[in-house]
């Protein structure tokens, strides 16, 4: 939730694999999440966010990733995440999206749309 200046431990910021500051302009309490991924395939209209898991204390990370579902509160502009992207795909769309454990990373599939 950006407009709430990243206070409600939620991910602060996504930036393309090449950003160098990942965080920059968050102010969180934890500990960064320093990677994860977001591909897109097949489907223009979806797209998997994988986290690595063990970025993190284990007591934070099962508080952070030990529920069924993430909520994406605002939409996101993935253009600034991946630039190549539809118009009609360029945004990754509010809603509860069920989080998976996939051997040592979290996984979910997020939809793409507009707002």
């Amino acid at each position: 939730m950006p407009k709430y200046n990243c206070r409600f431990h939620g991910i602060c910021q996504m930036d393309s694999f090449e950003a160098i500051n990942f965080a920059e302009g968050c102010q969180q309490e934890d500990e960064p999440i320093l990677h994860g991924t977001l591909t897109i395939q097949g489907r223009l209209d979806r797209g998997i966010l994988r986290i690595p898991s063990g970025q993190m204390l284990l007591a934070k990370e099962q508080y952070h990733f030990g529920r069924e579902r993430l909520v994406v509160w605002e939409p996101i502009l993935l253009s600034n995440i991946i630039p190549e992207v539809s118009e009609q795909y360029s945004w990754v769309l509010p809603g509860a999206y069920q989080l998976r454990r996939d051997g040592d990373s979290y996984r979910m599939v997020l939809r793409f749309g507009t707002p």
